[in-house]
């Protein structure tokens, strides 16, 4: 059971056949919540989150189910979860499911340079870039 405030991620897969996503693992930044690590993120350990929630969670799936997951979560990621999701996103596709603000990392994502603070929001990660609720984040931009 995770702790009160603590920032937990869950990865999905889409479901054979179409219809949906199944749940292949949960995480926070402590421990695997359910699942078990299948794959190394390099991403991540090039730029120092590892061992983030969002970052556990991605290991419970495999290289080729990669391509395509949904990530369900009570934070934003951080800026250096931001920037290793970018990079992972040259080779795939990745939807996170923003429905609080744990870790108050918002400020680390902005639209056309204004910070992003409701949620739920989706945030898209594709072909090395960021969209949140359809708009592109061309900049890039970081806290």
């Amino acid at each position: 059971m995770p702790k009160e405030g603590e920032i937990v991620s869950a990865v999905s897969i889409p479901r054979e056949g179409g219809g949906g996503w199944t749940e292949k693992g949960s995480a926070s930044c402590f421990k695997l919540i359910s699942g078990s690590a299948k794959t190394a993120i390099s991403a991540a350990a090039k730029h120092g989150c590892t061992d983030h929630a969002e970052m556990r969670a991605l290991s419970c799936v495999t290289a080729t189910q990669l391509g395509n997951v949904r990530l369900d979560q009570n934070a934003f990621p951080c800026e250096k979860c931001h920037a290793a999701l970018l990079e992972l996103s040259a080779s795939c596709t990745i939807s996170i499911e923003v429905t609080a603000n744990k870790g108050e990392y918002n400020r680390c994502h902005r639209i056309s340079g204004l910070t992003v603070e409701e949620v739920p929001v989706t945030i898209l990660y594709q072909a090395g870039h960021a969209s949140y609720n359809g708009t592109r984040d061309d900049h890039r931009i970081h806290a």
